[in-house]
């Protein structure tokens, strides 16, 4: 689950994300792949978690322009 915004930025950014990951993993990181989100929110949604709901927020930039909060009430 992430910002609608989240599985174009993470595309833009793979090559940069696997580099990395075979840097540090060396031969470990073989056959690894970016997986986006299959659920995305844009401006305010739920999650429930069975018995405890969560509210997320996504924002038009703050950090990123894929920011998302998490709200939780007990």
């Amino acid at each position: 689950m992430g910002s609608a915004r989240l599985a174009q930025a993470e595309a833009s950014r793979a090559d940069n994300y696997l580099r990395a990951l075979k840097r540090e993993l060396g031969d470990e990181a073989a056959g690894s792949e970016i997986i986006g989100p299959t659920k995305m929110i844009d401006g305010i949604g739920t999650l429930d978690l069975g018995g405890r709901t969560l509210t997320l927020k996504t924002w038009k930039t703050a950090h990123t322009n894929n920011d998302i909060t998490v709200h939780g009430i007990r």
